[in-house]
């Protein structure tokens, strides 16, 4: 087992990162430091403890470093406290998909689309303006993404 965080030395986390890779260990412990590109081909599993901290796209970004050169991956997301519905619901939206785009559209529709405006600074949240600094009724959203799936 070896064990890496963003608080550690550089050639520390290197020296562990490489013995996943190159199978002198089988168990890796870390900080989201594994989020960033890192591809370690034999990833099967991954257990994300106190998942409801972390963000849709996050958790997307963690869950796609498994398997990445093919096989079986499995990804856990281990609550010890109990949550609320909103995150829930936020979490069911990544067990629901794999596909980022949509990922994307399942969060905001739970999250709202924040205040996209010149003079607003909420990044969550109902908001009329989905353009930038444009008033668009947000049930343009939805007809938006309906045409966007008949071009794919």
């Amino acid at each position: 087992m070896r064990c890496a965080d963003s608080s550690m030395d550089d050639s520390v986390i290197a020296q562990a990162i490489d013995d996943i890779i190159l199978g002198r260990a089988q168990i890796l412990v870390a900080t989201t430091v594994v989020e960033t590109g890192l591809n370690i081909p034999q990833l099967r599993g991954v257990i994300v403890t106190n998942g409801d901290r972390f963000g849709v796209s996050q958790l997307h970004q963690i869950r796609g470093r498994l398997a990445r050169e093919g096989g079986d991956g499995w990804f856990w997301v281990y609550l010890p406290n109990p949550v609320g519905h909103k995150t829930m619901e936020r979490l069911q939206a990544v067990v629901s998909t794999c596909e980022g785009f949509e990922l994307s559209r399942l969060d905001m529709s739970i999250r709202g689309a924040g205040d996209l405006s010149a003079q607003g600074n909420r990044q969550h949240g109902a908001s009329d303006n989905l353009i930038y600094n444009r008033s668009v009724p947000s049930g343009l959203l939805d007809e938006m993404f309906e045409h966007l799936a008949v071009l794919t």
